[in-house]
């Protein structure tokens, strides 16, 4: 590789404006005073993280009660560890219970994702708030945009652009991925089912603070709750698991063995393999990007054909390791 040359050295130089400016930038995309006017109530769980200083601040410039969990910055994350799951949020979705809140968020170490809970307590994957969001946007200030997302997003995204009359760009897993192509195509929004939602009228990279403001941004716009609003999206089933393996060599060995495994509809190779067992039936394993391990995706609009398909390349993938 070649390094780019300089002459001399920079300088350090402190910004105590910072945090006001990338507050107000994200408050100028939105309709902040809509959202003011419904004095929404969040519970916040911000993780011992980062956003622990930003995201309770704009939500409250919005006008929403905050009420905010594991918010003291601990960088061995003791409550809940760096990363939200479904499996550890239960007490953010107690919380939005008890305090009768509108939804719920949480947020990984360094605040570039988000996963929210509905109003009933109900948590999602990222890619279905991220589909919500898209909906959204797609029907206002970006119509006709392009919506760039890995190849392991839920096809309820790829419902609501068609609805939308929006074009789907697909990429490898990696929000560095997402990023690099919405800077190529100048594209406006993009999404990770891990709860990373790019927007680029901000920056083409993850943030979960704006995507909460979208979300208020969302829900300001209508009289439906979170949780009616899921209810319109395309109802499918996902599943999410990962196997760890000795090598990258047994790591490829499953691949091969789950392309070349039963009569599928189709194969896709972009990421790993991404097996079409019907138009509406998806099962994709590919090998992680940071760890000695292989990942397994499904999803489908038939929950006993997905729990069927993941039984069986669960015990393809398991008589390789």
């Amino acid at each position: 590789k070649k390094f780019a040359k300089i002459n001399g050295t920079g300088r350090d130089s402190v910004d105590d404006n910072i945090t006001n400016r990338y507050i107000d930038a994200v408050l100028a995309l939105v309709n902040s005073d809509r959202i003011r006017q419904r004095k929404f109530t969040i519970a916040m769980d911000t993780g011992n993280g980062v956003q622990a200083i930003v995201a309770p601040l704009v939500c409250k410039k919005l006008g929403c009660k905050v009420i905010v969990i594991n918010g003291n910055i601990d960088g061995e994350f003791p409550a809940r560890g760096s990363e939200p799951t479904p499996d550890n949020l239960g007490v953010l979705a107690e919380t939005v219970r008890s305090a009768k809140a509108n939804f719920g968020v949480a947020y990984d170490g360094d605040g570039d994702r988000s996963i929210f809970c509905d109003d009933a307590a109900a948590i999602y994957l990222g890619d279905k708030t991220g589909a919500l969001l898209v909906k959204h946007l797609l029907a206002g200030k970006h119509k006709g945009s392009e919506v760039v997302c890995p190849v392991n997003t839920s096809m309820a995204l790829s419902k609501v652009a068609e609805q939308a009359g929006s074009k789907i760009v697909y990429t490898k897993v990696g929000s560095v991925e997402v990023s690099r192509e919405m800077v190529k195509r100048k594209c406006q929004i993009g999404l990770e089912e891990n709860g990373g939602f790019m927007y680029g009228a901000l920056n083409e990279v993850r943030d979960g603070v704006m995507a909460t403001a979208l979300v208020l941004d969302m829900l300001a716009a209508s009289s439906k709750s979170f949780s009616q609003h899921i209810a319109e999206l395309p109802k499918t089933y996902q599943h999410k698991s990962k196997f760890a393996c000795s090598s990258r060599e047994v790591v490829d060995n499953i691949v091969k063995a789950c392309i070349e495994h039963g009569s599928p509809k189709k194969v896709e190779t972009l990421d790993g393999a991404k097996i079409w067992i019907d138009e509406d039936t998806w099962i994709m394993v590919r090998p992680s990007g940071t760890e000695p391990l292989i990942r397994m995706y499904g999803e489908s609009t038939d929950k006993s054909l997905l729990d069927s398909k993941v039984d069986e390349y669960r015990r393809l993938v398991q008589s390789k390791i």
